[in-house]
């Protein structure tokens, strides 16, 4: 049940699609882009410094990935971190009603989800950026999840404030693994992949992202296709491509991850092969 009385009687009526993006939003949205982009550079310079030997082991197209890599996880640190406690401190206020689920209402953790999301599109377009300057490094598969992730926290904002901010939070939840993926990466590029590091990486790695992007993602993925079903029985799914098109994303991310996983799990069985 919902925690407000007067269910969906909050929940705009005769939406159109119009630029919500305040000036200081605006702004975290060009921050999130330009610290993306220093941290990937950095982290190519640091390592250069520091680690020369290990540089000079790497050719032009690892040396991009290098910083590309860090740039992700400490994306998906600090977003799924951010996005987590939101979902905690909501959850204590009780149970969520659809419509709170569909926009986040005053008082809720709309404030905090803003400037997230905000710089969810500015990283997400960091994304689009470099899946397409290293495309031949990454090639069609990461083009289109950047795409798709930039539309997923674009759109929101051409609705009126709150639009799946519940749903967004979940979404950077995933992020959590990010992190894990680009260690791992590292170490094999430094070829330390017999150490403990390497395993508990991997092996955190691959638990986290099942437990997160499926124990914990698809559940969320079905609950807002039928949300979106409530809506559209209500009369409030409003504009009806905007629903119809996150919709079709909450069947494709699940797939994007089981393609993910599948490769993971090929790259596991490899290695256990190896150490036999």
């Amino acid at each position: 049940m919902p925690r407000r009385p007067g269910a969906f009687a909050s929940v705009p009526k005769h939406v159109t699609l119009s630029l919500n993006l305040p000036p200081e939003q605006r702004l975290v949205v060009i921050v999130a882009f330009i610290a993306t982009c220093v941290v990937q550079q950095l982290s190519k310079r640091i390592f250069r410094r520091k680690c020369p030997k290990f540089w000079a082991s790497l050719d032009a197209n690892e040396r991009q990935d290098l910083g590309v890599r860090c740039a992700t996880g400490a994306w998906g640190l600090l977003s799924s971190l951010w996005a987590l406690g939101l979902l905690v401190v909501e959850a204590r206020r009780g149970p969520m009603g659809v419509e709170e689920r569909m926009y986040a209402p005053a008082g809720s953790y709309a404030a905090g989800g803003e400037t997230l999301f905000s710089a969810a599109v500015g990283y997400f377009a960091w994304d689009v950026w470099y899946s397409v300057a290293l495309y031949r490094l990454y090639g069609l598969a990461f083009l289109l999840h950047a795409v798709a992730s930039f539309v997923a926290f674009g759109v929101p904002k051409l609705m009126p404030r709150g639009f799946l901010f519940y749903y967004g939070s979940v979404f950077l939840v995933w992020e959590m693994t990010a992190p894990f993926l680009g260690a791992r990466t590292l170490l094999i590029k430094a070829k330390r992949t017999d150490g403990l590091a390497f395993k508990c990486v991997e092996t955190i790695g691959f638990v986290l992202f099942m437990v997160i992007r499926f124990i914990f993602g698809v559940p969320a993925m079905v609950r807002y296709v039928a949300d979106a079903r409530e809506m559209y029985a209500r009369g409030l799914a409003e504009p009806a491509i905007v629903y119809a098109t996150f919709t079709l994303a909450a069947v494709l991310f699940p797939l994007m991850n089981c393609m993910w996983v599948s490769k993971m799990l090929k790259i596991l069985f490899k290695s256990k092969k190896k150490s036999v």
